[in-house]
C-alpha cells in the first residue's frame, strides 16, 4: 500500500511539473536543438532553435545553429541566409564567418567564401579559416596565395597550445630515467631492522621505465578524451589546458596512495607542489609530473624490496622482525631500577597536522565551489548536461578521496598510538591534542560534504531521468511503466533529499523507552552521581531514566543549536538488564567513564553527528532504490528504481560517514576510559566493563530473540524476572564461550562499531594502576524502591512486546490477502 501511494504522489507531481519543464528560456531550447543535431534529428532541432527565436528573435546563437543544421541538411543557401541573419546580429562572430565561408566553398562561390574567410581571420585567426581559405584559392588557381595561406595554417598548427605530446612524453621518460640511473644505482635501506645487515639493494630502473611509459601513455589518451569531450576547457577553469589538468589530479591522487603505502604524511605536501606546478606551468609542469610519477614508483619499489628482505633474512640477523620490538627486548633485558627511554613519539607533528588542515580546506573550496555551480548554474537555470555532471563527479570524487585519505590515516595513527602504550613505547594511552584538532576538522567538513553530495544526487536522479526520456523517443513504442520509472526516480529523489533537509535543519528528539528518577525518590542514586561529578570536576546530571533495553550512556536534551554549544539538560540513560550482578564500585566506574563524555564534549560532537546520521539515512531510506519492500521488486519500474545513481551515491557516502565519525568516537571513547580509570583504577574498570558486555549480551541473545517472540506464552511482570529468565537459559558453557568471544575479539569488526572492543579497553585497563574496592554492596542498594522500579520497567517491556506481536500479525494477515 504504502509503495502504490508513493507512486500517485510522484505521478501527481510529475503533471504539476510539466507545464513548468515546458517553459524554457531561449538557452535552453538552443541547447536542447544541439542535442537532438547531434543526434542528426535535424528537423526537431529546427524547432527547437525556432522556439528560441520566438523568445528572442535576436538571438545569434539560434540563427548560427539553424544554419548549422541547413549546412548539414545541405541546404547551403538557407544556411547562408540564416549565419547572415546572426551577423547581421553580432558582426563580431567569428564561427558564423568560418560556416558561411564553408556553405559559398560548397556552392563554388569561392571569392565570396575566400571574403568571409577574411573576416573571421580580422576577428580571431585560426589553423582551420587559415586552410579553408587556402583550399578556396587553390580551387581558383591562385596557388602562390594558398601556399602563403597554408603556411600561416601550418605556423598556428605550430602553435604552443597543440603540443607534440609523444615528444614532450619522450624528454620527460628520458629525463626520468636520468635521474633514476644517478639516484638509484645502489641504496641503502632506511628501515631500522635491516641498518645493521649490510643490505644492499639495486631497483630495477627498466621496471620503473615501464611504470612511466605505460603511465605516459595511458594519462595522455585520457588527456586527449577529455579534450574532445569538453573542447580543451574544463568547468570553472577554463583558462587551464585540460590535458594539464588531468595530470594534475592524477599527480595529487597519486600523492593519496603513497600517504596510505608509506605512511607519511610527507608525500600529501608532495602531491600538492606538483599539482600547482602542473596547473600554472604547463608543459614544464608536465614534466615534472613525470619525473614525480617515476620518483614515486621507485620508493614504492624501494618499500617492496625491504619487505621482501626483512621476510627472508638470515637466521642469525632475524632477530624481531617488527622494528620497534626491538625497544620491548631492551626494556625486558634492562636493569629493572633504571629508567628506560622511550624515543618513539607516535603523536601527530605539527607538520602533519598542517598538511591534514591544507588538505581538509581543499577539499572545502572543491565543495563550495561544486555546491554554488550546481545550485545556482544548474537549478536555477534548470540546466542539466551530462558534461557538467562529469565535472561535479570530479569534485565528489576529489572531496570524498581526500576526507577518506585523512580520515583513515587519523583512525591508523590512534590505533599505533594505542599499540604503542600496550607495548611499552609510550608513557600515555592518548594525549594527541593535534589528532583531536584534525579530527575535530574533518567532522565539521563532512557537513559542507553530505549537502554538497545531496545536491548532486538529486542532479544526478534528474540528469538519468533527463537523458532517459531523450534515448526513449528515439523509440517508436514506448511502455508506459518505464516512463513511470524514469518519473520516480527523479521526483522521488527529490523528495528523498529534501526529508534530508528537513531533518537537518529539524532534528527528530530522542525518544526514550523508561521511567524517569526523581530526586527525592531516589536520593542515594543521585548523591552517587553528584559525587563522580565533583571527583572529576564536571557539571553534574541533570535528568536520570531508568529503560528496560541494555546499555548505559549519557546524551543533552535540547535543541540543535543549544546542545551544540554545550547547553542542554544532561541526561544518563540506565538500561536494567545492564546491572545485573555489579557492585556499586563497578557501577561507579562506569558512570564516571559516561561522566567524561560531558567533561570532554563528546556529547556536543554527537549530536553534530546524530543529525546528519539521520539526515542521511532517512534520505537513503527515502531514495527510490534497492531498499523497497520484496513485494515491490522486480518488474520495469523496479529495475529502473536499482539503476537509481542517487541511491547509489548516498549509499557510498553512509559507509564514508561512518567509517570516519565511529572512529572519532573510538578515540572518544578511550578518553572517557582514562578518565574513569585515572579515578578508579584499571581492575575495577576492566570488571565492570565486562559485565556490563556480557550482560548486554545475554539479553540481547536470549530475551530479544526468544522472548519476545510470539510463540513465547510465559507471562513476566517483573524486569528482574525477565533478566534472571536470561540468564538462567544460558548455560556455564555457553557462558564461558560468550566471555571468550568478547576476550578474542582484539580488531574492530566493522566501520559501525563506534567502540573500541572489549578485549583492547581491558588490555590497557592493565597497564593502569589498581585500586583496592571500597563498595562491594550489589547496585540495586542504591535504589529505594527495586522491586516497584522493575514492576513498571516490565510493563514497559511487555507493553512493547505486545505492540510487536500485533505488528508482526498485521504483516502477516496483509502478506495472506496479496497472496490471494
Amino acid at each position: 500500500m504504502f509503495g502504490k501511494n508513493i507512486l500517485i504522489v510522484c505521478l501527481i507531481l510529475f503533471s504539476f511539473m510539466l507545464p513548468l519543464v515546458e517553459a524554457k528560456t531561449a538557452s535552453e531550447w538552443i541547447n536542447e536543438g544541439v542535442d537532438l543535431a547531434h543526434l542528426k534529428r535535424y528537423e526537431e532541432a529546427n524547432k527547437a532553435f525556432d522556439e528560441a527565436l520566438k523568445i528572442n528573435p535576436q538571438n545569434a546563437d539560434a540563427w548560427y545553429n539553424k544554419g548549422n543544421v541547413f549546412y548539414d541538411l545541405k541546404r547551403y543557401d538557407e544556411a547562408i541566409k540564416a549565419y547572415d541573419k546572426a551577423l547581421k546580429v553580432d558582426p563580431q562572430y567569428p564561427l558564423a564567418w568560418n560556416n558561411k565561408g564553408n556553405a559559398l566553398d560548397e556552392l563554388k562561390r569561392y571569392d565570396e567564401a575566400i571574403k568571409a574567410y577574411d573576416e573571421e581571420l580580422k576577428i580571431n585567426p585560426q589553423y582551420r579559416t587559415w586552410n579553408n581559405k587556402g583550399l578556396a584559392l587553390e580551387k581558383l588557381g591562385r596557388y602562390d596565395e594558398a601556399k602563403r595561406a597554408f603556411d600561416e595554417a601550418a605556423k598556428l598548427e605550430k602553435a604552443p597550445q597543440e603540443n607534440n605530446w609523444i615528444l614532450i612524453s619522450g624528454i620527460a621518460i628520458f629525463i626520468i630515467i636520468s635521474i633514476i640511473a644517478l639516484r638509484n644505482r645502489k641504496n641503502k635501506t632506511n628501515n631500522e631492522s635491516l641498518k645493521n645487515t649490510n643490505t644492499d639493494y639495486k631497483i630495477n630502473k627498466w621496471k620503473i621505465f615501464g611504470y612511466v611509459v605505460i603511465t605516459c601513455f595511458v594519462f595522455s589518451f585520457l588527456a586527449e578524451i577529455y579534450v574532445e569531450l569538453f573542447q580543451a576547457e574544463i568547468f570553472l577553469i577554463d583558462f587551464i589546458e585540460a590535458q594539464g589538468v588531468i595530470w594534475a589530479l592524477m599527480a595529487f591522487l597519486l600523492s593519496m596512495v603513497m600517504v596510505y603505502r608509506l605512511n607519511k604524511i610527507i608525500e600529501l605536501f608532495y602531491g600538492f607542489v606538483i599539482f600547482f606546478i602542473i596547473i600554472f606551468t604547463g608543459v614544464f609542469g608536465i614534466l615534472v609530473g613525470l619525473g614525480y610519477f617515476g620518483w614515486s614508483y621507485a620508493k614504492l619499489e624501494k618499500q617492496k624490496i625491504e619487505k621482501e628482505q626483512l621476510l627472508h633474512k638470515d637466521d642469525s640477523n632475524i632477530g624481531i622482525s617488527n622494528p620497534f620490538e626491538n625497544q620491548i627486548e631492551q626494556i625486558n633485558n634492562s636493569d629493572p631500577t633504571k629508567p628506560v627511554a622511550i624515543t618513539h613519539n607516535e603523536n601527530m607533528n605539527i607538520i602533519e597536522e598542517l598538511f591534514f588542515t591544507f588538505g581538509l580546506l581543499i577539499s572545502f573550496i572543491f565543495i563550495a565551489i561544486g555546491g554554488l555551480s550546481i545550485v545556482f548554474l544548474s537549478f536555477f537555470e534548470i540546466a542539466f548536461y551530462w558534461q557538467d555532471f562529469l565535472s561535479y563527479l570530479l569534485i565528489a570524487l576529489i572531496a570524498s578521496g581526500i576526507v577518506l585519505v585523512v580520515g583513515v590515516s587519523l583512525d591508523k595513527k590512534f590505533n599505533n598510538s594505542v599499540k604503542a602504550f600496550l607495548e611499552g613505547r609510550k608513557k600515555a594511552l592518548f594525549d594527541d591534542k593535534g589528532l583531536l584538532r584534525t579530527f575535530s576538522l574533518l567532522l565539521i567538513i563532512l557537513l559542507p560534504l553530505l549537502l554538497y553530495l545531496l545536491a548532486f544526487a538529486l542532479y544526478f536522479a534528474i540528469t538519468f531521468a533527463w537523458y532517459g526520456l531523450l534515448l526513449l523517443s528515439n523509440i517508436p513504442r514506448v511502455p508506459v511503466v518505464v516512463l513511470i520509472g524514469l518519473a520516480i526516480v527523479a521526483i522521488g529523489t527529490g523528495i528523498a533529499v529534501f526529508l534530508g533537509l528537513y531533518y537537518l535543519v529539524f532534528p527528530p528528539g530522542k525518544k526514550t523507552f523508561g521511567i524517569e528518577i526523581k530526586r527525592d525518590e531516589q536520593k542515594a542514586l543521585w548523591d552517587l552521581t553528584k559525587e563522580i561529578a565533583t571527583e572529576i570536576n564536571a557539571k553534574p546530571i541533570n535528568k536520570i531514566i531508568i529503560t528496560p533495553d541494555p546499555g548505559i550512556g549519557v546524551y543533552l536534551e535540547g535543541n540543535l543549536f543549544w546542545t551544540i554549544c554545550g547547553g542542554g539538560r544532561r541526561v544518563l540513560e540506565i538500561g536494567l538488564p545492564s546491572l545485573h550482578d555489579l557492585n556499586v564500585d563497578e557501577f561507579k566506574v562506569i558512570i564516571a567513564h559516561e561522566y567524561g563524555h560531558f567533561s570532554n564534549r563528546d556529547t556536543q560532537w554527537s549530536s553534530f553527528t546524530y543529525t546528519m546520521g539521520n539526515s542521511l539515512v532517512s534520505t537513503l531510506r527515502s531514495t527510490p532504490g534497492p531498499n523497497q519492500d520484496e513485494k515491490e521488486k522486480g518488474g520495469i519500474v523496479g529495475g529502473i528504481m536499482y539503476l537509481n545513481p542517487a541511491y547509489w551515491i548516498l549509499l557510498l557516502y553512509v559507509i564514508l560517514y561512518f567509517k570516519v565519525t565511529n572512529g572519532f568516537s573510538r578515540v572518544r571513547e578511550v578518553m572517557a576510559d582514562i578518565m574513569a580509570m585515572n579515578l578508579y583504577g584499571g581492575r575495577i574498570f576492566s570488571d565492570g566493563l565486562f559485565k556490563v558486555a556480557l550482560n548486554d549480551l545475554i539479553f540481547n541473545k536470549i530475551v530479544q530473540i526468544d522472548f519476545i517472540t510470539p510463540s513465547y506464552s510465559r507471562k513476566m511482570d517483573n524486569m528482574s524476572q525477565i533478566i534472571e529468565y536470561a540468564h538462567e537459559r544460558v548455560s556455564k558453557s555457553e557462558i564461558e564461550r560468550l566471555q571468550s568471544n568478547i576476550l578474542s575479539q582484539n580488531e574492530i569488526q566493522n566501520i559501525y562499531d563506534s567502540h573500541p572492543s572489549i578485549k583492547l579497553r581491558i588490555d590497557y585497563a592493565m597497564k593502569f594502576d589498581s585500586f583496592e574496592a571500597k563498595d562491594n554492596r550489589p547496585v540495586n542498594t542504591l535504589f529505594n524502591d527495586w522491586d516497584n522500579i522493575n514492576e513498571k520497567l516490565g510493563e514497559l517491556f511487555n507493553l512493547r512486546r505486545l505492540r510487536y506481536i500485533n505488528a508482526l500479525n498485521e504483516a502477516s494477515r496483509f502478506r495472506n490477502e496479496d497472496e490471494v
